[in-house]
């Protein structure tokens, strides 16, 4: 039997095949579905608002002689898709990034069109951090977050 550091018997993963579950069909299907139908509900709502010319994009147009930054895709998602879920992503964090970080609350009054921070003080919400380099919080001060753990088991096992 193999024994790992701990006299603990170590486990094999030797032939083992590690596979991520597969997400289910109406999972897949409704997530495909709601993508076609912003996708066409945008598509509709461009050629009207070519058609009739009122588009709150309609002063998105290059001046003459200049020509166009993106592309008619990279514009459309931009404009039709981004642009709605923008807030999920670009959060602004007023402290470190720790393992709980605090976000900054914001509001849009015109469809994610802009976005502004609610002032005049700076409200915001504590919250887990799952999405940066500092997610386990190892980049904090350590000895306040993690030493009374790491401490003792340096002296009991060895270091490698």
């Amino acid at each position: 039997a193999h024994l790992n550091a701990t006299g603990r018997r170590k486990m094999s993963t030797e032939g083992m095949k590690l596979t991520e579950p597969e997400p289910s069909l109406l999972c897949a299907m409704s997530t495909y579905l709601s993508y076609v139908f912003l996708i066409v509900i945008g598509g509709l709502r461009d050629v009207l608002g070519k058609v009739t010319g009122v588009s709150r994009y309609s002063k998105a147009r290059p001046k003459p002689g200049y020509g166009e930054l993106v592309n008619d895709w990279a514009g459309f998602y931009t404009r039709r898709l981004y642009s709605r879920i923008q807030d999920t992503f670009n959060r602004p964090i007023n402290s470190k990034p720790g393992a709980r970080i605090d976000v900054m609350k914001r509001f849009s009054t015109d469809n994610n069109a802009s976005i502004q921070l609610m002032s005049p003080v700076q409200v915001h919400e504590q919250c887990l951090n799952l999405s940066s380099y500092n997610y386990l919080g190892f980049g904090d001060d350590w000895k306040e977050t993690c030493a009374e753990f790491v401490l003792p088991q340096l002296d009991k096992l060895p270091v490698s």
